[in-house]
């Protein structure tokens, strides 16, 4: 399967934008690791000075010595420097990314989901923008070890023209032999970046649905899915493993090779007399330090192959443009419909829906909210489309709860009023009237207990109830509620039922669910069942619908 992928400059644009901002750190830290690169690279000639002095017969001379012992000084502190301000760039480049991908998605949450899978956006969360991030360290790192290879070159050409042209040639042809090693590592990564995500997928699928799966017997098929996802996700990751263990093998033995063939033709011309044992020395350790530049380069192909990779992910989600809302209105008051079914609810009344698919119900909740632009033209208020109103007027006029209660990480207070708006008595009135106030009471600090993302501490019916009372803070003009008791016993769904009509009287509520309580008490109930919508009172279409008695037996059964 071919992946498709944003283009080169796109991936330049992303990276120059991430490091934007922190362009004197990097010219810092490629300042201090060209010091320290070089510092390295000279160590060896002077290893060769100090044992030419020493067989020299000039024994162990300050000079040479006092040099040796400042280059090791700069190598080490440089390097300690470097590592330590890189890892800290590499974290705020990090958190620059995740943070203007948070932002992407808090403002086009449902554009970048119809083109984003959920695994794909958590993976482009995190580890995607690490991956992004740790690629300029491994450019800086080769920039530096290339100036090194040309001291270290330099220094050998001066003391051997014969030794020096064989590093000039060897090193480079060792170089080019690690690209093409490295090659179809960046494809193997993306086949197995769209694996690990699908993967997720399918275990959110199966862990949000196994109830339902259960039911029809379908939990061996996904099992079966997860198993065969699994086996080529492991497949594709093995592919990875053995191109990046020949990288690091063509990095210790290439240059292995150059070392003796460096150390054999040296040790020949000490033979001869054409050089000293001390330059030999030198030698044999600028050949080791070659060892660097290959490690370098290796890093830096690993690096970038998942940094390309981790930006196509990123990006992605980042270039979806939703579609433009063209609205200014600031209010709108009357009849609420759905331009798509013919669903109306009047104004001040609670109306209930009674849709027997669970996919059709919350279609119809997200059109009625106007989340999407398309649907915002056709879902007028009082006659006005939607898509006339500023988008945050509209947000404030119309709520949405969905059928998933979704609760975040913190208190309980933050998750009924996030914005910590509201003042105690309402955020308690809220409680109230969802029924919430004895999971409040059975938690150790009340409000202030914190809860973990999703609140799994908490039973089905508590983060219900929890999510429930968000809804209804702040009394909106318009609530949708999209089946909001199905985790909760009949007893309770009937308190709820009736709280929630007495707090929302004279304000427009649409429920959509088939819950009896609900149905029983709603102003005005509409069925729709594939063709145009049948409305009146709920003893109304027990007396004179087949569809509505058929479809409430089964659901209340």
């Amino acid at each position: 399967m071919t992946v498709p992928h944003p283009a080169p400059a796109s991936r330049r644009a992303l990276m120059r934008s991430a490091v934007r901002g922190h362009l004197p750190a990097l010219s810092l830290i490629l300042g201090v690791a060209l010091l320290g690169s070089v510092a390295e690279a000279l160590t060896p000639a002077a290893i060769g000075a100090v044992l030419n002095a020493a067989t020299g017969g000039e024994g162990l001379a300050a000079g040479p010595v006092g040099v040796l012992a400042a280059l090791v000084v700069v190598a080490i502190a440089a390097s300690v420097w470097r590592y330590g301000a890189s890892s800290r760039l590499r974290v705020k480049v990090a958190f620059q990314l995740k943070r203007r991908l948070g932002l992407a998605v808090a403002g086009r949450a449902r554009a970048i989901s119809r083109e984003v899978s959920p695994g794909e956006l958590a993976t482009a969360m995190t580890s995607d923008t690490d991956a992004i991030a740790g690629y300029p360290g491994a450019l800086i790192q080769l920039v530096a070890s290339v100036v090194a290879f040309a001291v270290v070159a330099g220094y050998l050409l001066t003391s051997s023209l014969l030794l020096g042209a064989i590093v000039l040639v060897g090193v480079p042809l060792l170089m080019w032999a690690t690209t093409r090693v490295a090659e179809p590592l960046e494809g193997r990564q993306r086949e197995q970046r769209m694996l690990l995500g699908r993967l997720g997928d399918l275990g959110s699928d199966i862990a949000l649905g196994l109830r339902i799966l259960r039911s029809i017997g379908a939990e061996h098929a996904f099992r079966a899915r997860y198993r065969e996802t699994s086996r080529q996700a492991r497949v594709a990751g093995t592919g990875i493993a053995g191109t990046e263990a020949l990288i690091e093998a063509a990095k210790l033995l290439l240059p292995g090779v150059l070392l003796i063939l460096v150390t054999w033709v040296g040790a020949r011309l000490v033979l001869r007399g054409s050089i000293e044992v001390g330059a030999l020395v030198a030698f044999y350790a600028a050949a080791a330090y070659l060892v660097e530049p290959l490690g370098a380069l290796a890093g830096f192909v690993t690096t970038r192959a998942r940094s390309r990779v981790a930006a196509d992910r990123v990006l992605r989600a980042l270039s979806v443009v939703p579609t433009a809302w063209p609205g200014t209105g600031t209010a709108a008051t009357g009849d609420l419909r759905d331009g798509s079914t013919g669903v109306e609810a009047r104004a001040g009344e609670l109306t209930v829906v009674a849709i027997g698919d669970d996919r059709d119900a919350g279609a119809l909740g997200a059109r009625l909210a106007g989340l999407d632009p398309l649907d915002a033209v056709t879902t007028t208020i009082g006659g006005v489309p939607m898509a006339e109103l500023d988008r945050s007027a509209l947000r404030r006029l119309v709520r949405l709860h969905g059928a998933e209660p979704t609760l975040f990480s913190g208190t309980l207070r933050a998750n009924v009023d996030p914005g910590a708006a509201a003042p105690d008595d309402a955020v308690a009135g809220a409680l109230a009237t969802a029924v919430a106030t004895d999971v409040v009471d059975a938690l150790p600090d009340g409000l202030t207990t914190v809860v973990g993302a999703q609140a799994r501490t908490l039973s089905g019916g508590q983060r219900q109830r929890v999510a429930l009372a968000r809804a209804l803070l702040d009394a909106p003009a318009y609530l949708i509620l999209v089946q909001p008791t199905t985790a909760l016993d009949t007893v309770t769904e009937v308190e709820v039922c009736a709280r929630i009509r007495d707090r929302r009287a004279g304000l427009t509520t649409v429920v959509i669910t088939t819950s009896a309580a609900f149905l029983e008490a709603a102003d005005r109930v509409i069925l729709l069942a594939g063709g145009a919508p049948v409305g009146g009172t709920h003893a109304e279409l027990l007396a004179s619908d087949e569809n509505y008695r058929a479809l409430v037996a089964r659901d209340n059964a």
